[in-house]
């Protein structure tokens, strides 16, 4: 596993110990995490690689360390639910920590070091069992594997305090898990990758797609359809220039 930059990487062995190796040159043991928790099962970056997410599904432990400073962690969250052998963790560029379980998602605001971090609320009725995490690097988009309905719940926290459900991405026909999410660079795509080799790419624009298939021809969708597709809802003109 390499930092965003490709400066870090990490070597884990059948202990609680994470070394973390400088690989802009000939490689060399930067600093060694004595984790303390549990073996390790999951890690994660922040984007800037100065922070280092490591948590183990077995104890249901999440502790989080500078990548400079390894001695203590900054932050940590303790006897989470983690049923399944599944524990997914990532890190976005404004301090919060997501964490994904088979319980659901779950997201916290990271405070000053050795503060315990503040659970953030999660969308109204949109939390699922989560086998994977991602945030786009805005740090504002949280996309989350979603087990049992088998889509991909993607969730606003450009105001962290009131979230809102972005999107849902239907996948069609189902593939074996787990799977792992990453956000292209730029933020505009979104890659699932799954163990039995099916890798998948969406745009995440909601806006920007909408307009690239009005662009494209397409027909546009009638009130008998809609009432058909989305019955109960008011008919929105998704077209309004055609």
């Amino acid at each position: 596993m390499f930092s965003p930059d490709g400066a870090l990487a990490i070597g884990r062995s059948m202990t609680q110990t994470v070394d973390i190796f400088d690989v802009t040159g000939e490689p060399r043991l930067r600093s060694s995490i004595r984790f303390g928790r549990g073996y390790p099962t999951s890690l994660a970056f922040s984007p800037d690689g100065g922070l280092l997410a490591v948590g183990s599904h077995r104890t249901g432990n999440v502790s989080v360390f500078s990548t400079t400073s390894t001695a203590r962690p900054v932050a940590e969250v303790s006897d989470l639910r983690t049923p399944g052998q599944t524990i997914a963790l990532a890190l976005s560029s404004h301090n919060t920590l997501a964490v994904g379980t088979l319980t659901g998602a779950f997201v916290y605001q990271l405070g000053t070091p050795g503060t315990a971090p503040r659970a953030l609320a999660a969308p109204s009725g949109a939390n699922g069992s989560a086998g994977s995490v991602a945030f786009d690097p805005a740090g504002t988009l949280l996309a989350i594997d979603d087990i049992v309905s088998g889509t991909i719940l993607l969730w606003d926290f450009s105001d962290p305090e009131r979230p809102t459900s972005y999107a849902t991405i239907a996948r069609g026909q189902r593939h074996r898990q787990p799977t792992m999410l990453a956000f292209a660079a730029d933020g505009a795509v979104l890659t699932e990758s799954a163990v039995d080799g099916t890798l998948r790419r969406w745009r995440t624009d909601a806006a920007a797609e909408a307009d690239r298939i009005c662009a494209s021809g397409t027909i546009r969708i009638t009130h008998e359809e809609w009432a058909d597709a989305l019955p109960g809802h008011a008919y929105v003109n998704t077209c309004p220039a055609r």
